[in-house]
């Protein structure tokens, strides 16, 4: 038998809301490094944070950028005359670069600098500047108009936008940065809007990071005494900027041979030819492999091989006899030993112990070799087994993932 049960409540709930919330608002800045085949020693981020505010109308200078929070001050009432600025209209930036640990999926860390360079708002009045004042804007303030930024840091644009009822100005920010006007009247209800900013990256070099996304963030308060201060009357309707940075590091690393490039013979210099006619025994056996390389970051190579002996790659004959393969890598100016900094020049390979090599920018389908090569030990060895073959395959890695 099925069966419904169903029960019906009654209910009645009273919330009461007394406290006062505050949201910080979240801005993503993105920056992306993929390397260039045009421009190869370019070791820089492209921001891709579309401007808002400032830089949206007017043309920044290069690696400066603009974001438009909504953050503003609420209504306040401005006393005549104040003695301390702090009780007029403030504008007080950050002009440090703020150091941000930036963080990869899997674990790299790496260090980013931020910087506000110049900042904005809109002053807005409840009523006409000639109702106040009895002329314009310049006549409100002790140093006169906005457009000129006076004394504490900051420097005029020679930006300005202006109507009976605000002023909108720019200014660009230095150390100190304690800026701002005192008004000569009281002003009713007056506040900020339309904040803005420009600031500049200070990208740590993407060709010592791995390829991935990494993400870190800076936390600015905002309100007396914070990051962005606008003094003690004028109060802002938030008290925290939270700035998300999000930087993708695309690199690359490819390697191309030529056809045919898997099969190698070993062989005396000039060939067998003269060596015979000669009676005499070579010295060493060789073969060098050409090969193109396309690299934006530091990699490690590493011999993978059918037979061994010790950290090196052997070829073995019919009944077992194996002689130990040299294997070395050359690669042109642009590559260098990790850390040491040396030329990549018969740089030798191991099985054991991985090389790693560190690249100085973009290398555009560079030329390099890899050279293999039986020394006369083992090619007296070798001759003790005249007449048989030896052979045996060795496996270079060039791998990008370097802890």
């Amino acid at each position: 038998m099925n069966m419904l049960a169903i029960a019906r409540f009654s209910c009645a709930l009273a919330l009461v809301l007394n406290s006062t919330f505050s949201w910080a608002e979240s801005i993503d800045i993105t920056a992306v490094f993929t390397p260039d085949p045009r421009n190869p020693g370019n070791t820089k981020f492209i921001n891709t944070t579309p401007d808002t505010g400032h830089c949206l109308n007017i043309a920044c200078a290069a690696g400066r950028h603009s974001l438009a929070p909504k953050i503003k001050t609420l209504p306040a009432d401005i006393k005549a005359n104040a003695a301390d600025l702090r009780q007029s209209a403030l504008f007080k930036m950050p002009t440090e670069i703020k150091n941000v640990t930036i963080v990869s999926t899997d674990g790299q860390t790496q260090q980013l600098g931020f910087q506000i360079v110049g900042a904005g708002a809109r002053l807005q009045f409840n009523k006409s500047v000639g109702a106040i004042s009895g002329g314009g804007h310049a006549d409100i303030w002790v140093g006169g108009s906005w457009l000129y930024a006076g004394a504490g840091g900051c420097s005029g644009t020679g930006y300005s936008r202006l109507s009976t009822t605000f002023y909108s100005f720019f200014w660009g920010v230095g150390p100190p940065a304690n800026c701002g006007r005192i008004s000569r009247f009281d002003l009713e209800d007056f506040r900020y809007e339309n904040f803005t900013f420009i600031y500049q990256l200070i990208t740590p070099n993407p060709l010592s990071m791995k390829s991935g996304v990494y993400r870190g963030q800076l936390d600015l308060s905002v309100g007396p005494g914070g990051d962005l201060d606008f003094g003690d009357v004028m109060l802002p309707d938030d008290d925290r900027l939270t700035l998300n940075f999000i930087l993708e590091v695309s690199h690359v690393l490819q390697v191309a041979f030529p056809a045919g490039a898997q099969h190698l013979a070993l062989v005396p210099q000039g060939g067998w030819q003269q060596w015979l006619e000669r009676g005499r025994r070579p010295e060493k056996l060789s073969a060098v492999q050409n090969f193109s390389l396309w690299s934006s970051m530091p990699f490690k190579m590493l011999l993978q091989c059918q037979y061994s002996a010790g950290n090196q790659c052997a070829l073995e004959n019919e009944v077992g006899h194996q002689v130990a393969v040299d294997t070395r890598v050359t690669l042109p100016p642009g590559f260098s030993t990790y850390m040491a900094g040396g030329p990549v020049k018969d740089l030798p390979l191991s099985s054991s112990t991985p090389t790693v090599i560190d690249v100085t920018q973009y290398m555009d389908n560079a030329r390099g070799s890899l050279d293999f090569a039986i020394d006369r030990d083992g090619v007296e060895k070798m001759i003790v087994h005249a007449g048989s073959r030896y052979k045996g395959d060795v496996t270079v890695i060039w791998d990008g993932d370097i802890p």
